[in-house]
């Protein structure tokens, strides 16, 4: 059922041009207890399948044995598509996440994976307005801060996979991420934290009136990022995790 549905509002867009939106519900079985179900986009044999996980709880961990075999279907696509984001989305907790079946203009469908995600708020051009709203309510500085904070959100974005639109609403594709990093790894989140968290310590350190004798950002980071980071990775190894 997952799988024809999801190929059915691909070929919809394919046959008639117009997107059509479709959502991908989590499955809830208790108060604790979610299905894991995956939804894979195969480019090259033209199909999507469905495939049946595991039971897990609200922390992705899986609760019982696994499956003994792996319960999965396909269907047939009846054009060709590009992905705009990984070719397996995984569904499992809390809210699915949502597509929009676009055709482009060489006939292929873009299954867009949350649509309205880093579309106008993560746009280089909103930002320059805001920057300037902030500029005509303070001064010039203030401006400048806006952009910069905003720019440096969107391009911290981009070392993931799904990208922003740089240009929106002039061009309102997003520009494909670097692939780096998840969005959800707790190490990465914790590190763009950690480092926002001491720019901030700095910023209130050099407006007051003390200072502590040879202090100075080099020294902040040695000591506030790079030793931690290496007493982490130090562990990672001793422990093998």
């Amino acid at each position: 059922m997952i799988a024809d549905a999801v190929a059915l509002a691909v070929n919809r867009a394919c046959e008639t041009g117009e997107s059509v939106r479709l959502k991908l519900n989590t499955i809830q079985l208790g108060a604790d207890l979610w299905r894991h179900y995956e939804v894979t986009f195969d480019v090259l044999r033209k199909r999507v399948s469905a495939s049946i996980g595991p039971v897990v709880n609200t922390s992705g961990t899986p609760v019982g044995p696994a499956p003994a075999k792996k319960d999965t279907a396909a269907a047939p696509l009846e054009c060709d598509i590009k992905l705009d984001y990984e070719a397996t989305t995984r569904v499992n907790i809390l809210d699915g996440p949502s597509f929009e079946m676009r055709r482009l203009a060489d006939g292929r469908v873009t299954p867009r994976f949350i649509p309205w995600h880093r579309e106008w708020s993560h746009s280089f051009v909103i930002g320059l307005l805001l920057a300037l709203a902030g500029t005509l309510a303070w001064d010039a500085l203030a401006g400048l801060v806006i952009f910069c904070a905003y720019a440096l959100h969107v391009l911290a974005d981009q070392l993931g996979f799904l990208g922003s639109a740089w240009l929106f609403p002039f061009r309102r594709a997003r520009v494909e991420g670097m692939k780096l990093v998840h969005s959800e790894e707790p190490l990465v989140n914790f590190a763009a934290v950690w480092l926002s968290c001491l720019l901030i310590f700095w910023n209130l350190y050099a407006a007051t009136s003390w200072r502590l004798p040879h202090f100075n950002p080099a020294k902040l980071v040695f000591y506030g990022a790079v030793i931690p980071a290496a007493l982490y990775f130090i562990l990672r190894r001793v422990t093998g995790r």
